[in-house]
């Protein structure tokens, strides 16, 4: 019961993860830059800019959250180590070991 899949790769997750990181809060700082217009504020101009401060530091955190998820499968997929299969046994049959 972890975050990351006991199955396969993190790619998709990867992915998936990468796309909301950079998309989300660009469209959450652009949504919030409707509302400020002049005559509203005293400084539009700054209160657009520290919106896109907030944005830029929700990326990078992001991204940087996103890097530790890609080292944890990366660590994940090297402890596990290459994948083993035994030789097939065929097991007798019940019939013949009774006597």
């Amino acid at each position: 019961m972890g975050l990351l899949p006991a199955q396969g790769s993190c790619r998709r997750l990867l992915a998936l993860t990468a796309a909301a990181t950079l998309v989300l809060p660009w469209m959450a700082g652009e949504f919030a830059k409707q509302f400020f217009q002049p005559g509203l504020t005293n400084d539009p101009a700054r209160q657009t800019l520290l919106i896109d401060y907030i944005v830029i530091g929700a990326l990078v955190f992001g991204l940087t959250m996103m890097l530790t998820v890609g080292l944890g499968c990366w660590m994940r997929t090297v402890m596990q180590g290459p994948q083993r299969r035994a030789d097939d046994y065929p097991m007798p049959d019940e019939d013949a070991r009774r006597p």
